[in-house]
């Protein structure tokens, strides 16, 4: 299922150019990873327990669109596929008017958190992120 919520440009995040710079749509990337992650059930604690983590393999990113101060962007991210071990999240920003601003494609691999090593993702992993409406 998808997840989506919106996020208001801060100044912050603008560059020398007057526009958001390109490290922030990352960390934007990331925390939408992280509330969805959150939305599905699987916090920080709960990843620990089951000795689970994510660790990012790749990112592909197309800025297409300037986003500047003030501009109130909608966030949404979902899971487009799954190996055994890895996921692949797309995310996108738009405008509230629908203008794709960025789009990402993350490669994630499951690992088990004591050794850092590729782990099989849970069923029940899958299952909880599948189950979960746009909020």
């Amino acid at each position: 299922m998808r997840y989506r919520f919106e996020h208001t440009v801060a100044g912050s995040a603008i560059d020398a150019y007057g526009h958001v710079n390109n490290l922030v749509y990352i960390e934007w990337v990331l925390e939408a990873a992280s509330r969805h992650s959150r939305a599905a059930g699987w916090d920080e604690e709960r990843y620990q327990r089951e000795n689970g983590a994510w660790i990012i393999r790749r990112h592909e990113i197309d800025y297409l669109r300037q986003a500047r101060e003030g501009d109130v962007l909608a966030i949404e991210t979902w899971i487009e596929s799954y190996t055994r071990i890895t996921a692949v999240r797309a995310t996108e920003l738009r405008t509230l008017a629908g203008e794709v601003v960025c789009k990402c494609k993350t490669t994630w691999v499951f690992v088990a958190r004591s050794t850092l090593r590729p782990a099989r993702i849970p069923e029940s992993l899958r299952a909880d992120f599948e189950a979960i409406a746009v909020e």
